[in-house]
């Protein structure tokens, strides 16, 4: 979905639109992060330019399945980001190899020949909004480091007693005078 610039009026145009999974499976050179993404993705996004500056904003809604990273159980997540982008053109790219970026430097991205490309943009900001580490709940209690129970589905006994790995039992007294 490219743009070109020259084709974006001052005043704005309103980009909305749908994309499938199967969008997606070309983006992603590993196909198993393809898989997670469950409905289309839709997107509307407003481009606004001032001379040569280009303006991005937009908010995409998406829905994909994850797997906890504390009980590892598979849970469905729906995402709604929000952005705003500056782009500007690349030949203004030459900074100093050494630079201090300020706040309002993370939002500006920089954009080569005549056309933007929405394809990249949003497949950027869905990669931003999937979580780091994803949990199915915020109270999510993770799995026994011990025995390996799911923590939220049953109660363990080894949770209350404290494990020592044996081989490290002489160090047990080393800092006691």
């Amino acid at each position: 979905m490219n743009y070109r610039i020259e084709d974006i009026p001052q005043e704005g145009i309103l980009v909305q639109g749908e994309r499938d999974v199967d969008w997606l499976k070309g983006l992603f050179t590993d196909q198993t992060r393809s898989d997670k993404f469950i409905a289309p993705i839709s997107y509307a996004i407003r481009l606004s330019r001032s001379d040569s500056l280009v303006f991005v904003a937009g908010r995409i809604s998406l829905k994909v399945e994850l797997s906890c990273s504390r009980c590892l159980e598979r849970f469905m997540l729906s995402l709604s980001p929000e952005f705003d982008i500056s782009l500007s053109p690349a030949q203004f790219q030459s900074l100093p190899a050494e630079m201090e970026l300020q706040k309002e430097d993370l939002d500006k991205e920089f954009y080569d020949g005549e056309v933007i490309d929405l394809d990249t943009i949003i497949f950027h900001q869905i990669i931003l909004a999937i979580p780091f580490y994803p949990l199915c709940r915020e109270d999510c209690k993770g799995l026994c480091p011990h025995c390996g129970i799911n923590k939220n589905q049953e109660t363990c006994q080894c949770s209350d007693k404290e494990v020592v790995d044996h081989r490290l039992s002489g160090l047990k007294d080393f800092l006691i005078k």
